[in-house]
Protein backbone atom coordinates (compact mmCIF):
# COMPACT_ATOMS: atom_id res chain seq x y z
CA UNK A 1 0.00 0.00 0.00
CA UNK A 2 2.88 2.79 0.99
CA UNK A 3 4.84 1.82 -2.68
CA UNK A 4 1.42 1.83 -4.79
CA UNK A 5 -0.17 4.90 -3.35
CA UNK A 6 -1.28 7.50 -5.59
CA UNK A 7 -1.75 10.03 -3.24
CA UNK A 8 -0.31 11.92 -0.23
CA UNK A 9 -3.33 11.13 1.99
CA UNK A 10 -2.71 7.12 1.41
CA UNK A 11 0.89 7.53 1.75
CA UNK A 12 0.23 8.84 5.29
CA UNK A 13 -2.21 6.06 6.28
CA UNK A 14 0.04 3.51 4.99
CA UNK A 15 3.20 5.24 6.73
CA UNK A 16 1.27 5.41 10.23
CA UNK A 17 0.85 1.55 9.63
CA UNK A 18 4.02 0.96 8.97
CA UNK A 19 4.72 3.15 11.91
CA UNK A 20 2.24 0.77 13.97
CA UNK A 21 3.44 -2.40 12.86
CA UNK A 22 6.91 -1.90 13.67
CA UNK A 23 5.73 -0.07 17.20
CA UNK A 24 3.97 -3.53 17.91
CA UNK A 25 7.02 -5.75 16.89
CA UNK A 26 9.22 -3.67 18.70
CA UNK A 27 7.63 -4.32 22.09
CA UNK A 28 6.49 -8.08 21.50
CA UNK A 29 8.56 -8.78 24.67
CA UNK A 30 7.17 -6.39 26.66
CA UNK A 31 7.67 -8.07 29.49
CA UNK A 32 11.45 -7.61 29.83
CA UNK A 33 12.72 -4.05 30.53
CA UNK A 34 14.67 -3.31 27.79
CA UNK A 35 12.09 -4.16 25.06
CA UNK A 36 9.72 -1.72 26.90
CA UNK A 37 11.88 0.98 26.53
CA UNK A 38 12.88 0.60 23.12
CA UNK A 39 9.02 0.28 22.35
CA UNK A 40 8.81 3.61 24.03
CA UNK A 41 11.67 5.34 21.99
CA UNK A 42 10.39 3.78 19.08
CA UNK A 43 7.18 5.39 19.68
CA UNK A 44 8.27 8.89 20.43
CA UNK A 45 11.11 9.02 17.31
CA UNK A 46 7.70 7.80 14.92
CA UNK A 47 5.42 10.56 16.47
CA UNK A 48 8.47 13.05 15.93
CA UNK A 49 8.36 11.71 12.49
CA UNK A 50 5.02 11.69 11.78
CA UNK A 51 4.22 15.02 12.90
CA UNK A 52 7.14 16.28 10.47
CA UNK A 53 5.16 14.15 7.82
CA UNK A 54 1.83 15.62 8.26
CA UNK A 55 3.41 18.89 8.18
CA UNK A 56 5.61 18.66 4.96
CA UNK A 57 2.33 17.10 3.13
CA UNK A 58 -0.42 20.46 4.35
CA UNK A 59 2.71 22.61 3.23
CA UNK A 60 2.97 20.75 0.11
CA UNK A 61 -1.49 20.98 -0.58
CA UNK A 62 -1.55 24.61 0.83
CA UNK A 63 0.95 25.11 -2.10
CA UNK A 64 -0.81 23.41 -4.70
CA UNK A 65 -4.24 22.57 -3.38
CA UNK A 66 -3.91 18.87 -4.01
CA UNK A 67 -3.09 15.48 -2.60
CA UNK A 68 -2.79 13.10 -5.86
CA UNK A 69 0.93 13.21 -7.02
CA UNK A 70 -0.09 13.91 -10.67
CA UNK A 71 -1.50 16.99 -10.26
CA UNK A 72 1.52 17.52 -7.42
CA UNK A 73 3.87 17.20 -10.68
CA UNK A 74 1.84 19.44 -13.20
CA UNK A 75 1.10 22.54 -10.56
CA UNK A 76 4.84 22.21 -9.69
CA UNK A 77 5.92 22.43 -13.36
CA UNK A 78 3.29 25.39 -14.24
CA UNK A 79 4.64 27.15 -10.94
CA UNK A 80 8.47 26.70 -12.01
CA UNK A 81 7.54 27.34 -15.52
CA UNK A 82 5.82 30.97 -14.43
CA UNK A 83 8.64 31.01 -12.17
CA UNK A 84 5.58 31.85 -8.99
CA UNK A 85 7.31 29.21 -6.82
CA UNK A 86 8.23 30.58 -3.18
CA UNK A 87 11.75 27.86 -3.20
CA UNK A 88 12.12 28.88 0.75
CA UNK A 89 9.02 27.47 1.63
CA UNK A 90 8.91 24.51 -1.16
CA UNK A 91 12.41 23.40 0.80
CA UNK A 92 10.93 23.58 4.31
CA UNK A 93 8.31 20.92 3.04
CA UNK A 94 10.51 18.57 1.27
CA UNK A 95 12.79 19.34 4.62
CA UNK A 96 9.27 18.25 6.73
CA UNK A 97 9.01 15.33 4.40
CA UNK A 98 12.49 14.25 4.66
CA UNK A 99 12.37 14.49 8.50
CA UNK A 100 9.72 11.49 8.42
CA UNK A 101 12.09 9.68 6.59
CA UNK A 102 15.13 9.95 8.86
CA UNK A 103 12.74 9.29 11.99
CA UNK A 104 11.41 6.11 10.41
CA UNK A 105 15.18 4.66 9.95
CA UNK A 106 16.50 6.01 13.06
CA UNK A 107 14.38 3.55 14.81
Amino acid sequence: GLVTSSNLIQIYIFWELVGMCSYLLIGFWFTRPIASNACQKAFVTNRVGDFGLLLGILGLYWITGSFDFRDLFEIFNNLIYDNQINFLFVTLCTFLLFSGAIAKSAQ
